[in-house]
């Protein structure tokens, strides 16, 4: 029996999270998945309090979060959703969910400031992507989300996409995708070969996607991906890149952010 589709969202209940909310029954949809909404309580625990005090804290803050979650999710009638809520870490609550039965997206909000390295580029998630075979999303929450139908795959032949995850991400989102294109970090033979091997795989998996291998790298500038705003950026997990100061200044603020473009990382 085939696996099939989940999206875990991993969700602060502050006003933005309306957006995330929005982008996750989008993508539910146009994917079929189920989904289940992740909420780490974060109020703190009196320590000198009785138990039974502590306890019951506990229980009020869960009850507001649940209140919360119910007020952003009911206009949106999800089909097949779930809550978790709890004082947890992310690691141990994503490892529990995860299940044969299921290919799961994490989906994580974007912002401006602190929510992005707090659970996306922090070591959290980073951990649960090195450690599993989660595909993490990013989604930028400045504006209202578009379900973008161009892949812009970030290249380099020293890092390649795992071919098996790579795969597996063409054929869920091939109903979403009308163009590929393949954006080199490095332009040299090297890279090219790669480019030319990945293209032949891509090919081959999704005959009717178009591969546009573009003739300079990706720049401090962006001018490649700017002139195409709807687009999803896809770049292999790796610490390195990923942890980079200037490829994070280009990358997240001025395309992710900036143009508002969601980004899937594929893991290792």
């Amino acid at each position: 029996m085939p696996a099939e589709n989940r999206i875990i969202a991993l969700i602060d209940l502050e006003e933005t999270s309306s957006v995330l909310v929005s982008f996750v029954h989008k993508l539910s949809r146009e994917l079929n998945a189920g989904v289940v909404f992740v909420h780490k309580l974060t109020g703190a625990k009196p320590s000198m309090a009785y138990q039974d005090v502590r306890s019951g804290l506990e229980r009020a803050e869960k009850a507001d979060a649940w209140d919360s979650l119910n007020k952003f999710t009911r206009p949106f009638a999800f089909e097949d959703v779930q809550f978790k809520i709890g004082r947890f870490d992310f690691p141990s609550v994503l490892n529990q969910l995860k299940g044969d039965d299921f290919i799961d997206f994490v989906v994580v909000g974007i912002k401006e400031s602190g929510l992005w390295k707090k659970l996306f580029l922090g070591t959290t998630i980073l951990t649960v992507i090195d450690d599993t075979e989660f595909f993490a999303l990013g989604v930028p929450l400045n504006q209202e989300e578009v379900i973008s139908r161009r892949f812009s795959f970030i290249c380099s032949s020293k890092n390649p996409f795992n071919t098996k995850h790579l795969e597996l991400l063409v054929q869920i989102m091939k109903k979403l995708i009308s163009t590929i294109e393949l954006i080199p970090l490095v332009f040299d033979k090297q890279h090219t070969d790669y480019l030319g091997e990945l293209a032949g795989k891509l090919r081959d998996y999704a005959p009717k996607v178009g591969i546009d291998i573009v003739n300079e790298p990706l720049s401090g500038d962006c001018k490649l991906l700017n002139e195409s705003p709807d687009t999803v950026i896809v770049i292999q997990q790796d610490v390195k890149a990923l942890n980079d100061s200037v490829f994070q200044n280009t990358l997240i603020h001025e395309m992710v952010y900036d143009g508002c473009m969601p980004l899937i990382v594929v893991p290792k």
